[in-house]
């Protein structure tokens, strides 16, 4: 799965059955190590009425900057750096 992008492993695990955005992005983030981000129903909610648009995915750079994927595809930089621990 290393070879594929976050995106393709994160839809073939929501494809599985009984496996949701938050259980595909904390499998993708702590089992495969992949730039993910979990965001919960709560997060995702603020977020959503933050920006008035429908956050699909967050991922983590290796500069450890969070980039929000939106529904429609666009994606925004945030703009600081996030401490990480697994």
């Amino acid at each position: 799965m290393r070879e594929k992008s976050l995106h393709d492993v994160r839809q073939e695990l929501l494809a599985l059955p009984g496996i949701g955005a938050e259980t595909a992005d904390a499998i993708l983030t702590y089992a495969f190590r992949m730039p993910s981000f979990v965001l919960d129903a709560y997060t995702r909610r603020f977020l959503e009425r933050l920006w008035g648009a429908m956050v699909d995915y967050v991922t983590v750079g290796v500069d450890k900057r969070l980039t929000f994927v939106f529904r429609d595809g666009t994606e925004v930089e945030h703009k600081e750096t996030v401490s990480l621990t697994y």
